[in-house]
């Protein structure tokens, strides 16, 4: 996964076990959704058109309900809090095998508190290209999802 925020590649990690094979990307302004996680709330104000920056480093949250929330709020792109290990993100975690609308990476605790601080209201680009867990490339290395 790739996260630029004016210019400057911020460490990420992309959301794993998505059905569907995912070359997502989307830009535009950050905006903290985090009261989707903290607040149980269905819809995140404001969203539409936004990359919406969640942090969830205290709970435990169901990731396609997440997502759900943030793509019916508007978001272009989900921006998770996760956790560091040994200075590189860990997994991001699964998505219940249920299909991405919208590109959803993970980034530490030490540059989420950089985006809560100083990046909300920054253009970030952002792009996955993984392959889900469902899905495999078949003999003529065309990609088949289940």
């Amino acid at each position: 996964s790739t996260l630029i925020v004016e210019e400057k590649e911020i460490p990420s990690d992309f959301m794993h076990l998505a059905i569907q094979e995912s070359y997502l990307a989307a830009s535009g302004p950050i905006t903290d959704c985090s009261d989707l996680v903290r607040h149980s709330v269905d819809k995140c104000i404001g969203a539409g058109g936004k990359v919406c920056l969640v942090d969830v480093s205290t709970r435990h949250i169901k990731y396609w309900e997440l997502s759900q929330k943030a793509e019916n709020s508007g978001c272009v792109a989900i921006i998770l809090n996760a956790t560091y290990n040994n200075g590189r993100p860990i997994a991001c975690g699964s998505h219940s095998y249920d299909e991405l609308g919208v590109p959803f990476i993970c980034i530490s605790n030490n540059t989420t508190n950089y985006f809560q601080k100083d990046a909300i209201g920054k253009t970030a680009a952002i792009e996955v290209n993984i392959l889900g867990q469902a899905c495999h490339n078949n003999s003529n290395q065309e990609t088949i999802c289940s």
